[in-house]
């Protein structure tokens, strides 16, 4: 099979796939919307609709776009998994967030560095109980970019706050990292969660990104070792 390069030896089908990623993860190419056609496609990059096709293929693939018979080719729309496990808590019935307290603060050089913040900058932290079938479940710590979420005090904070960035201040959760390690339950911590002092628990710390790998959040939530389970998921 001839594989079409160009000068630089770089197939031709991937130089279409690449930049039609950097539209999409640079958000100017945002969810739904959709993407030139393959004859426009092939006029810009001087290729055949065949090497287009390719491109187009991956990306589908890569669930980047979506097909619409009839309709075009479309920015997929994307669901966050919010890290790579999953939650499971047994005979879960419901949740919900006690407020604990809110403030401004000074935020720390690690977690500066963490939010990308300058050094006068400060967060907003948010400290929640959360619940599971009426039970004290996670301790959890949310800090918040205080230049994007001006007024977020007057939200209903027993919501979930990723529902909030997304749905009042119109910003796209992207991508996530985490970070799990084993922990002892404090004394406070042992009050607050209603359970004993030295039991094993769970500290997982999340940064949530937005487009062109901004981070916007930072949670640190401490789990009841007896009462979740940590489902790893592909």
């Amino acid at each position: 099979m001839n594989i079409m390069k160009d000068e630089k030896g770089v197939t031709l089908y991937y130089k279409i796939k690449q930049y039609i990623e950097e539209k999409i993860d640079s958000g100017e190419l945002k969810p739904g919307d959709q993407i030139p056609t393959e004859i426009e496609l092939s006029k810009l990059f001087c290729v055949s609709r065949a090497t287009v096709r390719q491109a187009i293929s991956e990306l589908v693939q890569d669930k980047k776009i979506v097909k619409k018979r009839g309709q075009g080719t479309f920015v997929a729309e994307q669901t966050l998994e919010l890290e790579f496990i999953k939650l499971y808590f047994p005979e879960e019935l419901g949740d919900f967030h006690e407020l604990m307290s809110y403030s401004y603060e000074k935020p720390s050089n690690s977690l500066s560095e963490i939010l990308n913040l300058a050094s006068d900058e400060k967060v907003i932290k948010i400290y929640r109980i959360r619940y599971f079938n009426d039970k004290p479940t996670v301790l959890e710590k949310s800090f918040l970019r205080q230049d994007k979420f001006a007024e977020i005090e007057k939200q209903d904070l027993s919501q979930r706050i990723y529902k909030i960035i997304e749905d009042v201040y119109k910003i796209k959760l992207i991508s996530s990292k985490t970070t799990i390690e084993p922990v002892i339950i404090t004394a406070e911590e042992a009050e607050l969660l209603k359970t004993t002092k030295g039991l094993p628990a769970l500290l997982l710390s999340r940064t949530i990104y937005t487009y062109n790998n901004e981070p916007i959040i930072y949670t640190k939530s401490l789990l009841k070792g007896d009462t979740c389970k940590l489902l790893f998921c592909d």
